[in-house]
């Protein structure tokens, strides 16, 4: 894949054009598909493609890589403390957008949202460096994705909760005014949502889950046991780490009291977006409800029906399967 010419295709698709049409950001003419990757994207990212390719990592990198909406921020935070010795002070005065960054803002948020050279400042972080992206395996920096320079840690939950979760996010961050139908529709004809299809995203990593530097767990299994995933972690990175450093991580990483911590829920950068698209309207914070199984009263029977049949198509022969409810 990996020397094919890379394009960004205009999508063709009347229920995408619905989704963009409730989108405050989102140009009737700016999604594309980018082939051969096969992920959607605002088409800016053939601006950065270059630089992401050859974005250099480091033996010590550790990269989070999931699907939106996949508990992402969570397991920034984990991961953060995890490397940094439970370095707390630091985690509240410091945004975790800057201790944690993300590789492919460029590629989804609106133009002008960045002004600084931002893979020069991600490449002049001290390290250890934790980056989290979205983007599918092969869309990686060549030095992770070939070279296997840097560990990657890949967060997997149900696509149920997690395009219910997209709902919440849109309203929030970019004034949607569609409804949750919509949305699901988008994404089971997998051509959306961002970074859609769902699984190409989530297989590129599954199909390569006996590499030594890939590690996935489940945000169910988060939920379910905290504690063991972060011992987990820490086998998989060579990093000793106590019950007591473990128990502390915990109580921090709860979701109740990362939604209290404006460093950790971007309390600062949702309201600025909030005010600069006069959204007056919708209330809540951009760390969500955190729960497994929101799905059960977010859709209708029908479109569960469709969830059921679109994941068996997807799952079958891959060994993968999801946790629904806990």
């Amino acid at each position: 894949m990996t020397n094919e010419k890379v394009t960004a295709v205009p999508i063709e698709d009347e229920k995408v054009k619905a989704w963009v049409e409730h989108m405050y950001s989102i140009g009737e003419d700016e999604l594309r598909m980018i082939k051969p990757y096969n992920q959607v994207l605002r088409k800016g990212y053939m601006e950065i493609h270059d630089d992401i390719q050859n974005f250099e990592t480091r033996e010590d990198d550790v990269f989070i890589c999931t699907a939106p909406k996949s508990g992402t921020r969570w397991m920034q935070e984990v991961l953060w403390c995890l490397r940094n010795d439970c370095d707390f002070e630091k985690a509240n005065k410091v945004s975790l957008q800057v201790r944690t960054p993300f590789l492919d803002a460029k590629a989804v948020l609106p133009v002008g949202a960045f002004t600084e050279n931002f893979f020069e400042r991600i490449s002049k972080m001290e390290g250890p460096r934790t980056i989290n992206t979205h983007f599918c395996y092969d869309m990686l920096p060549k030095s992770l994705h070939e070279d296997q320079k840097g560990k990657i840690v890949s967060v997997i939950r149900n696509p149920r909760d997690i395009c219910a979760s997209f709902c919440h996010h849109f309203k929030l961050t970019d004034k949607y005014t569609g409804g949750v139908e919509l949305l699901a529709d988008v994404y089971m004809r997998d051509v959306g949502l961002f970074y859609g299809p769902h699984f190409t995203n989530v297989l590129s990593y599954w199909s390569r889950r006996e590499q030594d530097n890939i590690l996935i767990v489940s945000y169910e299994e988060m939920k379910k046991d905290l504690a063991s995933v972060i011992r987990k972690i820490a086998d998989f990175l060579g990093k000793e780490i106590t019950d007591e450093d473990v128990a502390k991580i915990v109580d921090f990483t709860n979701i109740e009291n990362m939604k209290k911590n404006p460093m950790s829920n971007l309390e600062e950068r949702i309201n600025m977006i909030k005010r600069s698209q006069n959204n007056t309207e919708e209330k809540g914070t951009f760390i969500n409800k955190g729960k497994t199984g929101g799905w059960k009263t977010a859709f209708t029977q029908e479109t569960i029906q469709r969830f059921e049949e679109w994941e068996k198509k997807h799952l079958e022969g891959t060994g993968l399967s999801f946790i629904y409810e806990l």
